[in-house]
């Protein structure tokens, strides 16, 4: 389809990008993929979060039902990180199907006041750790 404006189903998308890969994405809220959204409209099968859909020849902008396979985003990253050099910590971790800890927030976050405070936003997850 090239890297062009796409009409589909009434809605405007434009490439942009997006995790790392440029994506046809809708230009008006909710701002999804053009390649969920055909998914979506020709199966009549809603996606869920966990649900990504894999162009199979490699090409994010080759936006043809015939490219697409649907898949949830652990499979889709073990195919695509396959060769990829990695701890064995990790490798341990991937083959038992755990995922890395959450980040642990500071008990006390709000204010400047608070020792870990990095600036930012009090909601987000910008402290550090400390080991008591």
């Amino acid at each position: 389809m090239g890297s062009q404006e796409v009409i589909f189903n009434n809605r405007r998308y434009t490439p942009k990008l997006s995790g790392g890969s440029i994506y046809h994405i809708a230009t008006t809220n909710p701002r999804t993929r053009l390649s969920r959204d055909m998914w979506e409209f020709y199966t009549g099968e809603k996606l869920t979060p966990s649900v990504i859909i894999h162009h199979k020849n490699g090409d994010t902008l080759d936006d043809r039902m015939e490219n697409f396979t649907k898949t949830d985003w652990g499979v889709h990253s073990r195919n695509h990180l396959v060769g990829i050099r990695r701890s064995d910590k990790t490798r341990q971790r991937i083959s038992i199907g755990k995922s890395k800890p959450n980040p642990v927030r500071s008990q006390n976050i709000l204010g400047e006041n608070n020792p870990n405070w990095k600036g930012g936003h009090s909601n987000s997850y910008k402290y550090r750790r400390v080991e008591a």
